[in-house]
């Protein structure tokens, strides 16, 4: 992409207060732009006032307001366009949301996740689990949760999740090395919910 075309890209971004596109376009603009690129992009979002910048919780609503709002109850939404977005948010939000019962999460953060399953389980609920990396060390643990966005679809009602696989690593948690989750990623993303014994428990707002 020439610089010109990525300015004229740039220019014609969709307004920030659509938050979903916005995310999604600036994503997409980010992955084909070359690395002068990406820097003037990632420079030009911290132009933004705070007040223009949207909380991760707020972020991970709106997307996930979006999916449930074209899917019927009990269908899955693992490829659609907005999962990116919602797991961007939910990737800065849930630490946030630990960290308010367990001081282990100070510290912690999350730098993705692997889904074995994300499916609309209600009206405005949904329901997601797989596994997590852990930032500190690129170590894999599971994670499972429960969310409803309000009614408007652009805001976070309340989230229940559960994270870490008991164990002896860092955070009382079984920590899987990247290479052991890469070779046997069915073996961890299938495992049954009901066979963990979960570390970390913690509940935003109320169901």
């Amino acid at each position: 992409m020439t610089d010109e075309e990525f300015l004229n890209r740039l220019q014609s971004l969709p307004s920030r207060s659509d938050i979903v596109d916005f995310q999604l376009a600036v994503r997409e603009l980010f992955d084909i732009g070359t690395i002068e690129q990406r820097l003037a992009l990632l420079e030009y979002i911290r132009t933004f006032q705070p007040t223009e910048r949207q909380t991760p919780l707020k972020t991970f609503a709106s997307a996930l307001g979006v999916v449930l709002g074209r899917i019927r109850e009990g269908e899955e939404f693992l490829f659609a366009r907005e999962l990116r977005v919602v797991l961007s948010g939910l990737e800065f939000a849930l630490p946030r949301v630990l960290a308010e019962q367990y001081p282990y999460w100070k510290t912690e953060s999350l730098d993705g996740f692997y889904l074995s399953e994300a499916r609309k389980i209600g009206p405005d609920k949904a329901e997601m689990r797989g596994v997590c990396i852990l930032i500190t060390d690129q170590t894999i643990t599971p994670f499972h949760l429960q969310t409803m966005v309000t009614s408007s679809k652009d805001d976070l009602s309340w989230l229940k999740c559960w994270l870490g696989k008991r164990g002896d690593g860092m955070g009382s948690m079984e920590r899987v090395p990247w290479s052991e989750f890469h070779a046997n990623s069915e073996l961890y993303l299938q495992n049954p919910l009901e066979q963990t014994d979960w570390v970390y428990e913690a509940t935003f707002g109320v169901e």
